[in-house]
C-alpha cells in the first residue's frame, strides 16, 4: 500500500510526503500539476522527525518543492502525482473534476453525494 497526504501549500511552494509498504520511494520523483499542466516537481527523501516516530521509512519520505501557479484561485485544484505512476495525491476538502462535470462546490468539510469522508 502506498499512502500520502499535502500537507502544505502555499502559492510558491508545496510540501508532504509518500511511504510505500513495498519499498522506500526515496529520490523518486513527485510533480505538481493544475489539471493537465505540469507546474513544479520535487524528489522524494525530506527527513521529517514526525514521520520517523511513525515508523516510516526512517522518516525519509517527505517532499517539499518551489510550484509556479498559472493564477492564485487554481491553488485548492494543484494535486500531486509520483512519476511515472498513476498514483496522486490530492488536498483533503478539493475536488478533482473537470470544470464541465462540477456543476456546484459543497461547502467545505462536506462530502459530494457518493463519498465518504474520512479524516
Amino acid at each position: 500500500m502506498i499512502r500520502g497526504a499535502i500537507d502544505s501549500i502555499h502559492p510558491d511552494k508545496i510540501g508532504g510526503w509518500i511511504y510505500s509498504e513495498i519499498g522506500s520511494l526515496r529520490g523518486r520523483r513527485v510533480l505538481a500539476f493544475v489539471g493537465n499542466q505540469c507546474i513544479g516537481s520535487g524528489e522524494i527523501g525530506l527527513f521529517r522527525q514526525d514521520l520517523a516516530d511513525a515508523g516510516l521509512d526512517e522518516g525519509f519520505v517527505g517532499f517539499h518543492f518551489d510550484i509556479s501557479l498559472p493564477s492564485r484561485d487554481r491553488l485548492p485544484s494543484v494535486v500531486v502525482s509520483l512519476e511515472n505512476s498513476d498514483l496522486f495525491l490530492k488536498q483533503p476538502d478539493s475536488v478533482v473534476g473537470t470544470l464541465s462535470t462540477i456543476t456546484a462546490l459543497p461547502a467545505a468539510g462536506t462530502a459530494l453525494p457518493g463519498q465518504r469522508r474520512t479524516f
